[in-house]
């Protein structure tokens, strides 16, 4: 059985405190600790370059508006799908619909 290593770095399972597995890759934590850095760097230097909003930055009405855009946009009907017009059930307990 081949040795599991980090997919990112190349440590050994045994090198490294935690090794997380998925389907075909594996990071150890100091590769999710690592990327983790980068992650809060980047988000860091969006918001000071003003391209990634912050909480403080969104008033309750924007914050209420942009969630009620959001769920108003799930929960409308897709016209892509024919709903049935009738359902005819017969003795013979055969379903037959009729499409719209």
């Amino acid at each position: 059985m081949a040795e599991v290593t980090c997919s990112f770095c190349g440590r050994s399972k045994k090198d490294v405190d935690l090794m997380i597995s998925g389907i075909h890759a594996h990071i150890c934590d100091k590769c999710v600790t690592q990327a983790n850095q980068i992650l809060s760097e980047e988000k860091k230097n969006k918001v000071e370059a003003g391209h990634f909003p912050t909480s403080s930055s969104l008033s309750p009405a924007t914050t209420r508006n942009s969630l009620t855009s959001m769920l108003s946009a799930r929960t409308k009907p897709r016209s892509d799908i024919r709903w049935p017009s009738t359902i005819t059930i017969s003795d013979s307990c055969s379903v037959r619909s009729t499409t719209m």
